[in-house]
């Protein structure tokens, strides 16, 4: 698992970042090899915003339970 700190979020969303050609280049690589990340609403919060998530489900009509389905999470840009 990778920790993803807040010089590689301004690297990759910012262009007049010094290190934006090196960012894009590794959040690629990322990508590309299907690496597990996590950060942290702190990180997220020094990018200038925060992730907030939860749960999706669908009501199961018989007895009111709920089926799960997946999981989301949310990216919310703020000022820094």
């Amino acid at each position: 698992m990778i920790f993803i700190d807040t010089g590689a979020f301004l690297g990759r969303y910012l262009p007049d970042d010094q290190y934006h050609v090196q960012a894009l280049a590794g959040w690629e690589q990322l990508v590309e090899n299907r690496l597990s990340c996590c950060t942290s609403n702190l990180v997220l919060g020094g990018a200038g915003g925060r992730l907030s998530g939860g749960e999706v489900g669908l009501p199961v009509q018989r007895d009111g339970k709920v089926l799960p389905c997946g999981i989301f999470g949310r990216w919310e840009a703020g000022t820094p």
